[in-house]
C-alpha cells in the first residue's frame, strides 16, 4: 500500500528527530576586551566546520545598558 505524501513527510521528520543529537551552547567570557574570546570562538568554529559539524554564532550588544 503506497504511503501518501503527508505520511511520508511526517515519517521523514520523525526519523530526523530520532537521529538528531543535542547541540552544545557555549559562552565565551573574558574579563576585558582583547583577551581572545572572539578569536578562540572563530578558531573552534572553523575546526568544527572542517569536521562537518554545523555551527551557529550569535552576538548580543547591550549598547551600554545594564540588566
Amino acid at each position: 500500500m503506497p504511503i501518501n505524501k503527508r505520511e511520508a513527510s511526517a515519517q521523514h521528520f520523525l526519523e530526523l528527530i530520532k537521529r538528531s543529537q543535542r547541540g552544545v551552547f557555549k559562552i565565551y567570557i573574558g574579563m576585558i576586551a582583547g583577551v581572545g574570546k572572539t578569536y578562540r570562538m572563530l578558531q573552534e568554529a572553523h575546526e568544527m566546520l572542517e569536521n562537518g559539524i554545523d555551527v551557529q554564532i550569535g552576538y548580543v550588544e547591550t549598547h551600554g545598558r545594564t540588566g
